[in-house]
């Protein structure tokens, strides 16, 4: 039941309904727990969970956090954090909404670090954040920077010293890449908007005008239901799919190009609606001939962009080692494209844009390009030059020397990887030239004559496990593998988790306090979990109540449900 109200969207009081009492009656059955008793043991429930979520992070060596900032309907804000590590044993990637964060205060980067700082520390403090993965906001941006270098404890008690002095950071990529990862879905998406945007984008201004005059069809199309209503049953009278125009919306990835490809396939249905006169009031008029040649035009160079998003936001777990190859496909794509005359403008205009976003991928070491050079599938490192390759393997094999010695120096930061004196030797006793003769022995079997064999490896994890377990010597690359695996390409998991959350605190729950509601969020997250099993969580609680004496052996209540107490609960 409680699982049930976690992914339901009703109000607890639903459950005292007379009618479910009365069902219950007839079926000469308990009655169900009142809004008060369910209250009350979400709480512990919740605790319980929070309990095994500790437990199990304190076994990880590594782990990143995917986080965002929501506001809810009654503009109250939260900040979401969800855990991405490998399993050390199996080597299996883990991904679990753990926070969401209620922060009443305003979302400033010192307010973020403090709030994430207390989580993280509540959660593990032996384990090694190696990145925090998020958008472009600038607030998060100096946030990932502070959190991860650790940099500016006396900034968070002071905070007139903290924002001036972190304003470069967030509009230079090339400082940050080390220090954080940002979110490619996110990025990419500001490079279309550099494009397509009507009030400063680099497009030509026909397609700009034709981006906007179908946006303006939408937006008109949308604020009216009875030309919703005509549009439907002309489709049905046409033994057409019954489909409806989608409005585009910034902050949501590859809506552009979707508002184009729906009006492209149901533009005939808006003719037809306008040769009976639906829009003759409207101020524009319902593109044909050339326009339409024109919207298939930007439709055809937006869908390598909307290829890169949708495969690294997928509901599968992807690691930032698909990036650089996937990249690299766009950028040709949208070449080949350009040679074409109609197309050359706005297709030049999409890569110049890119390359200023995310050009850095495939032009310096970075923690996307590194990941790659261990995945047996894009190991050869075939999309950029050979000078590159070997300072990526290089950057390696210091990352690998120092995260061997990390795990046992948590306070150890990603600042500190640089170039470091050679030969120097690590507490294990591993030089930083047997890591280089380990990586380089990798690298021979990526890049040699039998390296198209590799492209069958379905997951790079599979194949490191199976080396591990043959090979001794390449365990020493293991710490290497948990820090950059556990990275994730995109903040999508974050989306997800407030796209629940926004079903959640609905409109019928918009009373929730938000203590409620972030103890709704993490059962129904976890109780998705196919790594953890739910119903232990409730075991546990059990037998917590019967040691408190709670409850009796038999699992009846000796007095209020699982003890209530709910002077301090918040009552829904």
């Amino acid at each position: 039941m409680i699982i049930w109200l976690a992914r339901c969207n009703i109000s607890f009081n639903s459950l005292e309904d007379k009618h479910i009492l009365l069902y219950h009656e007839a079926l000469s059955s308990a009655p169900p727990p009142s809004a008060r008793v369910i209250a009350t043991t979400i709480k512990k429930v919740a605790r319980v969970v929070r309990e095994q979520v500790n437990k199990y992070l304190s076994t990880m060596k590594a782990f990143s956090i995917t986080t965002d900032a929501w506001t809810d309907l009654s503009m109250r804000k939260f900040i979401s954090v969800t855990y991405h590590c490998l399993d050390p044993k199996t080597l299996e990637l883990i991904s679990f909404p753990c926070d969401m964060l209620y922060v009443p205060e305003s979302h400033t980067w010192w307010q973020i670090t403090n709030c994430l700082k207390a989580a993280i520390d509540t959660h593990t403090k032996s384990s090694l954040l190696t990145t925090v993965v998020t958008d472009n906001g600038a607030n998060f941006v100096k946030m990932s920077i502070a959190l991860l270098q650790n940099v500016g404890k006396e900034v968070f008690d002071n905070h007139s010293v903290g924002p001036d002095d972190w304003e470069d950071c967030a509009d230079n990529m090339n400082d940050f890449e080390c220090l954080g990862w940002r979110c490619v879905c996110h990025t990419m998406q500001l490079a279309v908007l550099d494009v397509l945007q009507t009030s400063r984008g680099s497009a030509p201004s026909s397609v700009a005008a034709a981006i906007n005059t179908v946006r303006e069809i939408t937006i008109y199309t949308k604020r009216s239901t009875s030309l919703i209503n005509k549009l439907k049953e002309v489709q049905k009278r046409a033994g057409r799919p019954v489909k409806v125009p989608l409005l585009d919306c910034p902050t949501r990835w590859s809506t552009i190009f979707y508002m184009l490809q729906r009006f492209d396939q149901i533009y005939i249905d808006f003719q037809n609606l306008a040769l009976l006169g639906s829009f003759d009031e409207a101020e524009f008029e319902i593109p044909c001939g050339n326009n339409i040649i024109l919207i298939r035009h930007i439709i055809r160079c937006l869908k390598p962009l909307e290829k890169f998003i949708r495969l690294l936001e997928g509901d599968q777990y992807v690691t930032i080692s698909s990036v650089p190859t996937l990249l690299h496909d766009c950028l040709t794509s949208l070449q080949e494209i350009g040679r074409e005359e109609v197309m050359r403008d706005l297709s030049s205009c999409l890569i110049n844009s890119i390359n200023v976003r995310l050009g850095f991928i495939l032009e310096k070491p970075n923690l996307a390009l590194c990941a790659s050079a261990l995945d047996p599938r894009y190991g050869h490192l075939r999309v950029v030059s050979r000078r590159l390759r070997n300072e990526v393997w290089d950057t390696l094999a210091h990352w690998a020397f120092d995260y061997n010695d990390v795990f046992e120096e948590p306070e150890s930061s990603d600042s500190d990887l640089q170039q470091y004196p050679i030969p120097r030797q690590s507490r294990t006793g591993v030089t930083l030239e047997r890591f280089r003769e380990e990586l380089n022995s990798f690298r021979a079997i990526f890049e040699g004559e039998d390296s198209q064999q590799l492209q069958a490896v379905q997951c790079p994890l599979t194949y490191w496990k199976f080396c591990f377990e043959k090979s001794f010597s390449c365990r020493i690359l293991q710490p290497l593998l948990l820090c950059l695996y556990c990275i994730p390409a995109s903040s999508a998991p974050s989306e997800r988790m407030f796209s629940k959350a926004g079903d959640i605190i609905s409109r019928r729950r918009s009373r929730m306090l938000p203590e409620m509601a972030q103890d709704l969020v993490l059962i129904a997250g976890w109780s998705k979990q196919t790594q953890f099993k739910f119903s232990d969580c409730l075991d546990r609680l059990v037998r917590i109540e019967i040691e408190n004496g709670k409850l009796s052996d038999d699992g009846e209540d000796d007095n209020d449900f699982l003890g209530v107490e709910c002077d301090d609960i918040a009552v829904v």
